[in-house]
């Protein structure tokens, strides 16, 4: 009963990843669509970038999730608990120096609104997050 469980649990964290990267897939579309539309053509591509990125790093992750799930193995290990917060932790930092510097750059870079500013931190920060999951599941 208990391996059931966990796998019933493995198979709704597989569904609602793919229910955000279905989401995710449909937002960045009707931006790409959308910014197509108006002639924003460096704003388009930055949207199908993104698209094509989220897409790419999505897919394997639900693919290896499924087939995890399909084993019965477990999605999370002691290490990649630890992983995990090690590089949350390191992120937080890295985060709260570059949403300094970005406050900083808006005083002399007039072209930064606030909403740029804030789509910049949040992508920093998402950036820094990757980065130091990735550094710290090398390393150990």
């Amino acid at each position: 009963m208990a391996k059931s469980f966990k796998k019933s649990i493995g198979r709704n964290r597989m569904i609602v990843m793919a229910l955000i990267v279905s989401l995710l897939t449909v937002t960045f579309g009707a931006w790409s669509i959308t910014t197509i539309i108006n002639g924003q053509v460096i704003d388009a591509i930055a949207s199908t970038a993104i698209l094509v990125l989220i897409l790419a790093l999505m897919i394997p992750m639900i693919t290896r999730t499924a087939r995890s799930v399909k084993k019965g193995e477990p999605l999370e290990d002691e290490r990649s608990r630890m992983i995990k917060l090690k590089a949350a932790a390191l992120s937080f930092y890295v985060g709260l120096y570059w949403l300094l510097g970005i406050s900083f750059a808006s005083d002399y870079m007039p072209g930064i609104t606030i909403s740029s500013a804030i789509g910049l931190g949040i992508l920093g920060m998402a950036v820094s997050w990757g980065l130091s999951w990735y550094y710290y599941n090398k390393r150990t």
